[in-house]
């Protein structure tokens, strides 16, 4: 089988209120198969070492459930790592980056308002 997006996608939102990840699984279709919140609550009190490690269980929560939904697999050293679907390639045969570095605007006409430019990639590799 060949693993593409035309399988389905998992997308991670951060969400201020209440203060969450959402966790949307689509199917092929783009239809909602399932959809998870993580709570980030914890995160906002306690001391920084108390968020670090909150931190580090909310990775953990997130990997769990791609762990679960077969998005991981393990090289021959037993790291983890995503698996990079086959149209996920963009031009020159260069792999989408895992972590992207967007800005969100300075001022949001509302508040969970996304960077343009990200929506243009997300749209182009759709």
């Amino acid at each position: 089988m060949t693993i593409t997006k035309d399988n389905g996608v998992i997308g991670i939102d951060i969400n201020a209120y209440p203060f969450h990840l959402a966790i949307v699984h689509t199917a092929k279709d783009g239809n909602i198969e399932k959809y998870e919140r993580i709570s980030l609550d914890k995160l906002l009190e306690g001391s920084s070492e108390k968020r670090e490690y909150l931190s580090w269980q909310t990775v953990h929560q997130v990997v769990g459930i791609a762990k679960r939904e077969g998005l991981i697999e393990w090289s021959s050293s037993g790291n983890p790592r995503k698996i990079i679907y086959a149209d996920d390639i963009v031009q020159k045969g260069k792999k989408r980056q895992d972590v992207w570095e967007f800005k969100d605007p300075p001022y949001p006409i509302y508040p969970t308002e996304k960077n343009l430019e990200m929506m243009k990639v997300i749209i182009q590799a759709s």
